[in-house]
C-alpha cells in the first residue's frame, strides 16, 4: 500500500481541464477530415444508418460485415462507438447545410473519393465523425495528467510528461481516425486510474467509475474484453491487502467481495450490452463474420519479435521515448511496485495474444495497431524518471521526443492507403515470404528497406498527393490568406490553453507551501477560550466534504467545457461561414476576371509545372461561373497530373457531357481516353498522357 493520497486540489482539477481543452484544439488542428480504412468506413456508415434509419446496417459484406435481420447487412464490430458518434453526425448535417454553396463546403468535405461502394471523403458529416478520437485522446491526455499528480508527480514535470506522451508518442496519429483503439485505449488507463485512486484512498465512486469505463468500452469494442484480466487481478490485490486482517475468513471474502463487485459488475453489464448488440443486429448473442472465424495461428517467435523489434512494425519505433522504459521502469518498481506490475504483465498479455493473432501487424494500419492502447501505461514512470534525474534525463529524451514528433508527423500528414498502394505494398502482402517456403501475413515489415515508416517519410518530404491534412487541403484550394486566418485562430485557442495551464501550474508551485484547503482545525478543549459564548463560531459554515466538492467541481467542468466547446464551433463558423456576398459585377467583368484567372491557371499548369496550385485557380473560376468550360477541362488535367484519378474520373465525367452537349468530339474523345486509362491506373501514378508534351486547350473553352 502506498499511503493515503490527498484527493486532487481545486488547482489541479483546473490544470487537468485546460489540459483537456489543450488537446481537443491541438488534434482538431491537425485531423485529416477523411477516412483512410474500410474499419473506420463501416462504422461511420453505421452512423449514418442510425441517423437515417434507425439500424447500424452497412453496405459490404467485407470486413466483419455479414447479413443480419431484416434483410440488412451489419458490422459485427460492436454499434457502441457508432452510437457515440451520433452527436458529431447531427453537428456534421448542420456545417453541410451553412456551407453548402460556398467554396469552404470542398475545403471541408474534401475531394469525393469512392471505392466498391464505400465513400471514404466528400462529406461535412464524414469531416466532423472523425473528430470522435480527437476527444476521446484529449480526455486520455487529461487522465493521464491527473495519474501523474495521484502518483506524487510535481505539476512542472507532470504537464512536461503529459505534452510528450500526447505529441510525440504512438496515440497521435490515431486522433485523426474513427478506430476504436483509443476508446479501448482511454478505457483502459481510465479505469486503472480509478482502482489506483481507490487503492490508496478507499473511494466507492472510482471503482463504480472503473466498472462503467470497462462496461463502455466492452460496447465499443469487443476485443477489448482483453484488458479484464489485469485490472480484476489488481483490484483484487488492493480487497486482499485491505481485508486479509479481518478475524474471520468470511469477513475476509464479504470484504473482498464487496471491493470487486462494482468492477465485475460493470465487466457483466458491459458483455451484455454487447450480448443484446449482436440480438439486435443478428438475432443470437454469439459471435458473427470476423470476430467467429479469426485465428491465433502465428508462430509467437514471429508475431511478438515484430511487434517489439521488426523495423516495420517495432512500437519502440513508432514511440522511440519508450526506449528509456527500463531506465524509468526501474524506478517505478522501487516505488510503485504494484502498479508496475500491473503495466509490465498488461504489456505482455497483449503481446502474448496478439503475436499470435493471424494479422498480428494490424494492416491496414501504420504502426502496431494492437499495441497502441499500450503506450499512455508505459509512458506514465516517466514523470517521475524526469523529476528525479533532472536535466540528465531531460538531454536523454529529447532527440527521442524529436524523432518522435517526426513518426508522428508522417503518421498524420500522409495518407497511409495512398502510401501504401503507390508503394506496391498490396503485392507485397500478398507475395512475399520472410523464409522459403512460409506463407506468414506481414513478413515484409522485417525487411529495414520495406519499412512504411519509409515510405510515410518519403511521401511527406516530397509534400505529393498522399500528404492529405484539412490544413494542406486549405491551402491548396483556397491558397495562402485562407490558411493563414486558420492557423491564427488556431494558434489563438493553443496559445490560450498554453497559457492557462501554465498559470495554474506557477499558482499550484506558489501555493505548495501552504496548508491544504481542507485540513481540519485542532480541535479546543472545554475551557478554552474559543467555546466561550462570545467567541464567533466556526462551525457554523462547516467545510464541504469530497464527495460535495467533486460534485460541484463536475458541474463546473461541464459548464466550462460546454462553454469552450461553443467558443470553438462559433470560431470555426466565424472562419468557415461565407461573407456578404458583394455587388454583382456586370457579365463583361465576371468574364474579364474568369479569363485573367483562366490564363494564371494555365501558365501554373503548362509552363511552370505546378498543377497542384493550377488546381485551386480552376476551383476558384468555378466558383464564379460552375458551367465554365475551360475550367471543367482544364482542372480534369490538373488533377490528373498530381495523381488524384478518383477525383479526375469525376471531373473528366463532367467534361465528357459539357463536349457531348456541344458536340466537340475532340475533347469528348479525350475524356473517354482519360477515363479508360484512370480505370486502369492505382491511385497517385500521374497519367502517361500528362509525363510529356500536353496539348493545351484554350481558357475560352
Amino acid at each position: 500500500m502506498n499511503g493515503n493520497v490527498p484527493p486532487l486540489r481545486l488547482l489541479d482539477r483546473r490544470l487537468v481541464l485546460w489540459t483537456f481543452l489543450f488537446f481537443c484544439t491541438f488534434y482538431v488542428g491537425i485531423t485529416r477530415g477523411r477516412f483512410i480504412s474500410t474499419d473506420e468506413v463501416l462504422a461511420y456508415q453505421a452512423t449514418e444508418s442510425l441517423w437515417h434509419k434507425g439500424v447500424p446496417a452497412v453496405s459490404t459484406t467485407e470486413n466483419y460485415g455479414t447479413i443480419g435481420r431484416g434483410g440488412y447487412v451489419y458490422s459485427t464490430v460492436s454499434s457502441g462507438q457508432s452510437v457515440a458518434a451520433l452527436p458529431l453526425y447531427a453537428v456534421g448535417r448542420l456545417f453541410d447545410r451553412a456551407l453548402r454553396g460556398t467554396c469552404w463546403w470542398g475545403v471541408v468535405a474534401g475531394e469525393p473519393l469512392s471505392r466498391d461502394g464505400l465513400v471514404w471523403s466528400g462529406q461535412v458529416e464524414i469531416f466532423f465523425v472523425a473528430l470522435f478520437n480527437a476527444f476521446v485522446l484529449a480526455a486520455l491526455c487529461a487522465c493521464f495528467l491527473a495519474f501523474l499528480l495521484r502518483l506524487g508527480v510535481s505539476p512542472r514535470q507532470a504537464l512536461f510528461s503529459t505534452l510528450l506522451t500526447g505529441m510525440t508518442s504512438y496515440i497521435v496519429g490515431y486522433s485523426s481516425t474513427f478506430y476504436t483503439e483509443p476508446v479501448e485505449a482511454l478505457a483502459l488507463l481510465g479505469a486503472f486510474y480509478a482502482l489506483y485512486v481507490d487503492r490508496t484512498a478507499s473511494s466507492t465512486r472510482a471503482r463504480v467509475a472503473a466498472g462503467l469505463l470497462v462496461a463502455l468500452v466492452l460496447v465499443c469494442r469487443y476485443p477489448a474484453i482483453i484488458i479484464v484480466p489485469g485490472l480484476v487481478i489488481y483490484q483484487g490485490y488492493t480487497a486482499w491487502e485491505r481485508h486479509r486482517n479481518r478475524p474471520s475468513r468470511s469477513g475476509v471474502a464479504r470484504g473482498i467481495v464487496v471491493t470487486l463487485a462494482p468492477l465485475l459488475l460493470g465487466i457483466a453489464v458491459g458483455l451484455l450490452l454487447h450480448a443484446l448488440d449482436q440480438f439486435w443486429k443478428f438475432g443470437t448473442i454469439w459471435s458473427q463474420g470476423g470476430y467467429a472465424k479469426a485465428h491465433w495461428n502465428i508462430p509467437l517467435t514471429t508475431g511478438a519479435s515484430g511487434l517489439l523489434f521488426s523495423p516495420g512494425e517495432s512500437i519502440f519505433l513508432f514511440t522511440p521515448l519508450l526506449l528509456l522504459a527500463p531506465a524509468w521502469f526501474l524506478r517505478f518498481v522501487r516505488s510503485h511496485r504494484a502498479e508496475a506490475v500491473f503495466v509490465l504483465g498488461q504489456a505482455a498479455f497483449y503481446v502474448t495474444v496478439f503475436g499470435k493473432f493471424e494479422n498480428w501487424h494490424g494492416l491496414w494500419c501504420y504502426g502496431p495497431r494492437y499495441l497502441m492502447p499500450l503506450v499512455p501505461l508505459l509512458m506514465l514512470p516517466m514523470g517521475e524518471w524526469l523529476e528525479a534525474n533532472g536535466r540528465k534525463a531531460l538531454l536523454l529524451a529529447a532527440p527521442l521526443a524529436l524523432a518522435g514528433l517526426w513518426v508522428q508527423a508522417t503518421h498524420v500528414a500522409a495518407d497511409f492507403w495512398d502510401v501504401f498502394v503507390s508503394g506496391g505494398y498490396l503485392q507485397l502482402i500478398h507475395s512475399y515470404s520472410y523464409a522459403a517456403g512460409s506463407a506468414i501475413p506481414g513478413n515484409f515489415l522485417f525487411v529495414p528497406s520495406l519499412s512504411p515508416l519509409l515510405a510515410q517519410s518519403r511521401a511527406l518530404l516530397s509534400m505529393n498527393w498522399c500528404v492529405d491534412m484539412w490544413l494542406v487541403r486549405v491551402y491548396r484550394q483556397l491558397g495562402t490568406g485562407a490558411l493563414l486566418e486558420v492557423l491564427t485562430w488556431w494558434g489563438l485557442f493553443l496559445g490560450a490553453c498554453l497559457y492557462a495551464m501554465w498559470r495554474r501550474v506557477r499558482l499550484i508551485e506558489s501555493r505548495s507551501h501552504l496548508p491544504p484547503e481542507d485540513a481540519a482545525e485542532p480541535e479546543a478543549s472545554e475551557g478554552s477560550p474559543e467555546c466561550a459564548p462570545s467567541a464567533p463560531i466556526s462551525v457554523a459554515a462547516p467545510a464541504l466534504s469530497d464527495d460535495a466538492r467533486l460534485s460541484r467541481e463536475l458541474w463546473r467542468w461541464g459548464w466550462l467545457a460546454s462553454s469552450a466547446l461553443t467558443l470553438f464551433l462559433l470560431a470555426f463558423w466565424l472562419v468557415v461561414s461565407p461573407r456578404a456576398p458583394a455587388p454583382q459585377p456586370a457579365p463583361t467583368a465576371t468574364a474579364d476576371q474568369c479569363a485573367t484567372l483562366m490564363q494564371q491557371g494555365v501558365s501554373l499548369l503548362y509552363v511552370a509545372h505546378k498543377p497542384g496550385q493550377a488546381i485551386a485557380i480552376f476551383r476558384a473560376v468555378l466558383v464564379i461561373n460552375p458551367r465554365h468550360y475551360g475550367a471543367n477541362f482544364q482542372l480534369a488535367r490538373a488533377l490528373d497530373a498530381v495523381g488524384r484519378h478518383r477525383a479526375a474520373s469525376l471531373q473528366w465525367k463532367v467534361v465528357l457531357g459539357m463536349a457531348e452537349a456541344c458536340h466537340d468530339e475532340t475533347s469528348a474523345a479525350e475524356a473517354r481516353h482519360h477515363l479508360a486509362q484512370s480505370a486502369r491506373l492505382p491511385r497517385g501514378k500521374p497519367h502517361s498522357a500528362l509525363s510529356g508534351k500536353m496539348p493545351r486547350a484554350t481558357p475560352s473553352k
